[in-house]
């Protein structure tokens, strides 16, 4: 799949979710979640993260994922395809334990050819500025306006690309804070070079 054949299919969307998953679990179709308020850690495919007000995260359907906290959180929750593919499964899915989940039960599996991001578990802090759209999501997807479906895929689509976006963003910005350092100390080898000045520069 290439990100301008993404056509989200949103099966369920809350924007004022609390929960606790104090056991692994799996779902059939993808997750976005975005976490308003708690700390927590996150573990995702056995990687340990840890999680606070502004944090999103994304992952595919089949990916083992387990949230463990000391108190409630408050999530705006997506539940989505990139497709409508299989648009026919309208009922919100319940996660299943992670040992009893198996491939089969994916709803659809995708591999991004263009957006390798989108091919692995995402779980980025500092991202309040998806907080809007995901709850203009959540909104729509509550009230069923007219059009709600459409609108709310396009909204999607439109995040998903800003997010790919942003992150390339802060690969440029790293990429080139990078190539300036390694051009410094190459101009001044012969000098003496501290981390101060590296950092003054």
């Amino acid at each position: 799949m290439k990100v301008c054949d993404i056509n989200p299919y949103i099966r369920f969307a809350n924007s004022n979710h609390t929960f606790l998953y104090p056991k692994h679990v799996c779902a059939r179709d993808h997750r976005l979640f975005f976490l308003q308020e708690g700390h927590a850690h996150v573990i995702v495919d056995g990687r340990t993260y840890s999680i606070s007000p502004g944090t999103l995260m994304l992952w595919k359907a089949g990916t083992d994922y387990c949230f463990e906290a000391d108190q409630q959180l408050r999530l705006i929750v997506i539940n989505f395809d990139y497709s409508q593919s299989c648009s026919g499964q309208v009922a919100a899915m319940s996660v299943l334990p992670a040992d009893a989940f198996t491939s089969d039960l994916v709803l659809e599996s995708v591999v991004f050819e263009d957006a390798e991001l989108f091919n692995t578990p995402l779980v980025l802090d500092n991202m309040q500025r998806f907080e809007a759209p995901l709850l203009q999501i959540a909104s729509d997807y509550i009230t069923k306006m007219v059009y709600f479906g459409e609108y709310t895929s396009a909204i999607l689509k439109q995040t998903l690309i800003d997010l790919l976006r942003c992150s390339l963003t802060r690969n440029v910005r790293s990429s080139k804070a990078i190539q300036s350092i390694i051009q410094y100390i190459h101009n001044h080898y012969a000098c003496e070079i501290t981390n101060q000045t590296i950092a003054k520069e």
